[in-house]
């Protein structure tokens, strides 16, 4: 356990945290090298804390940032926040998230580059070929009513996967991306929604995620390969150069607009994830060279995730309160534990005095 005033969940910080603990490097070879299956681990983990709740698998990336030019996988990659490239690891993350906003982690995986999938005698893998492969295998262990992503991951492959599984999509589309409607024919989604009559957009109630979107317009248009979609614009209801839009895309023909919106708020938990993880539980915060030990850190990272989740959602009967973030959760869990740990203590030395005093008088 790592005392409260430490920040960085290092592994030189749990070393120095443990009470006459090893090396760190004693933890680093446990982690890759130690006999034990994280992968096994992690599943155990995802039946006892999601079991066959129903929800939405969420897919995203995020970039692990290093120093460490010795740490296999790690490369230059390009930090879309701010246009700028950082050496990191970049980390396709899987979610499970219900339509209530509870977040369970599923699987992590680190995205290797041609070469350092060569160099290392691995098959190399697109980011698009990793949400494949983890969604697949997360359809057979979930009980999933759709998958979300962003427009990055909106490929034809992925299209088919879904619909092979039975499984709907949804997502956004990028301003460039053609789709064909009666109306215009082919176009870019960001001509026909500046063409789009105004008096057909609807108000709608503004969400946090979406704040600046005022409106919003539906439609069934394709795309290409034939996909018929149901096409949704928000727009900010200003006009001219002002004018701003967003385009969501599902395969969900039946779902309704206003529906789709509310629903892809769930889409923003796994930045909630990357954040709490990052922040409160050292998601980032490695040292290892080795990619096997990376891929385990991260795991236990979504073993000690899950078991705060469920420690926040009974926080009322083991705090005295209601807690609401997980960062909440930890910091309570670790002032707990510390004062019990302080109470052992002090009944310990008291018992171990009044041992002493009896020999004495003896």
């Amino acid at each position: 356990m790592i005392p409260i005033e430490k920040q960085r969940k290092t592994i030189v910080a749990i070393s120095e945290a443990i009470p006459d603990g090893k090396d760190q490097s004693s933890l680093n070879r446990f982690l890759t090298k130690g006999k034990w299956e994280a992968e096994r681990v992690n599943t155990a983990r995802i039946r006892v804390f999601i079991g066959n709740t129903p929800g939405y698998l969420v897919i995203d990336d995020t970039l692990n940032t290093h120093e460490g030019r010795k740490m296999e996988g790690t490369g230059s990659f390009k930090n879309h926040c701010n246009n700028e490239y950082v050496w990191a690891h970049q980390v396709v993350n899987t979610i499970h998230v219900t339509e209530e906003m509870a977040i369970e982690p599923v699987y992590p995986v680190v995205y290797l580059k041609p070469e350092d999938a060569e160099k290392l005698g691995m098959k190399f893998q697109t980011k698009i070929d990793i949400a494949r492969e983890k969604l697949k295998w997360a359809n057979q262990l979930l009980n999933l009513k759709g998958v979300l992503f962003d427009s990055w991951y909106l490929s034809k492959d992925i299209i088919k996967d879904c619909q092979q599984l039975q499984l709907h999509w949804y997502s956004e589309l990028k301003s460039n991306r053609l789709v064909w409607h009666p109306r215009g024919g082919w176009q870019h989604v960001s001509k026909f929604a500046c063409q789009y009559p105004r008096k057909e957009f609807n108000e709608r109630e503004t969400l946090d995620n979406l704040p600046s979107y005022t409106h919003f317009a539906e439609e069934d248009v394709y795309l290409k390969k034939g996909f018929h979609i149901k096409l949704v614009i928000l727009w900010n209801g200003k006009n001219g150069s002002k004018a701003e839009y967003k385009y969501l895309a599902t395969d969900d023909l039946k779902i309704d607009g206003s529906e789709f919106i509310f629903l892809w708020r769930l889409r923003w938990c796994i930045e909630e994830f990357h954040r709490d993880g990052k922040e409160n539980l050292g998601l980032d915060e490695y040292q290892m060279r080795k990619i096997r030990g990376v891929v385990i850190h991260l795991l236990l990272v979504y073993l000690g995730y899950s078991f705060l989740n469920w420690f926040l959602h009974h926080s009322e009967k083991f705090f005295g309160e209601v807690l609401r973030t997980i960062g909440q959760t930890s910091r309570s869990l670790k002032e707990g534990l510390m004062y019990r740990l302080a109470w052992l203590r002090r009944r310990f030395k008291k018992r171990s005095c009044s041992q002493t005093h009896n020999t004495c008088s003896a």
